[in-house]
């Protein structure tokens, strides 16, 4: 469990606790029986939703679910990617030294852009054959990435591990998977993948 998530956990579990602490104080201050018991009946129900807010926190799936939510709103956070169509194309009709120049000029101007990045990669490594600009583009990727949450992340660091693998470097790729796997950014299971990924890896070393 991470530092940022225990310290969600705390700020939610603080902030829900208000609302009781208020109404207890407000019983206190009420001129008549009748507020009394009104308030009585509220600070049961704030009683209740406080400790179902705290189970699910301190919950296993429940808690991973709700602080997902709350570190990664991807709604707020997703930025149009560069448009690539002219790219692509030039891809799709085998004129790959043309859609590298293209990429290339491209990613000047978004370095820590995972489209351009995935399309440079599987370029590289697809049909140039070339899997060491693969990974140099993966590089590139992680040396200028934004440090917030992009769904196209995880792929580009498999695609890493799994170009490290073929060259004979599985120790590059455990060590990158690791890594990774404690960044904040990550959802929990992105995160789960990345470290059975690494699990597996560990288990492969074992057996040679």
């Amino acid at each position: 469990m991470s530092l940022i998530s225990v310290s969600l956990r705390i700020i939610v579990t603080i902030l829900h606790a208000a609302l009781p602490v208020y109404i207890f104080i407000q019983m206190f201050k009420a001129d008549n029986p009748l507020e009394v018991i009104l308030g009585g009946f509220f600070l049961l129900a704030a009683l209740y939703l406080y400790g179902l807010v705290t189970a699910l926190l301190y919950s296993g799936p429940a808690a991973a679910s709700l602080i997902d939510f709350l570190l990664y709103p991807r709604r707020f956070l997703k930025k149009a990617p560069p448009i690539l169509s002219h790219q692509q194309g030039l891809i799709a009709r085998r004129r790959f030294e043309e859609a590298e120049l293209e990429l290339l000029k491209v990613r000047q101007n978004h370095k820590g852009s995972p489209e351009i990045t995935l399309m440079l990669a599987n370029l590289h490594a697809l049909e140039f054959h070339d899997l060491e600009s693969a990974l140099n583009d993966c590089l590139f990727y992680f040396k200028h990435r934004p440090w917030r949450y992009n769904e196209l992340n995880l792929p580009i660091v498999l695609r890493y591990a799994d170009w490290q693998i073929q060259l004979g470097r599985p120790e590059e790729a455990l060590s990158l998977l690791e890594k990774e796997a404690k960044i904040f950014f990550y959802p929990q299971g992105e995160k789960k993948t990345l470290r059975a990924r690494a699990e597996s890896l560990r288990q492969q070393f074992a057996k040679e």
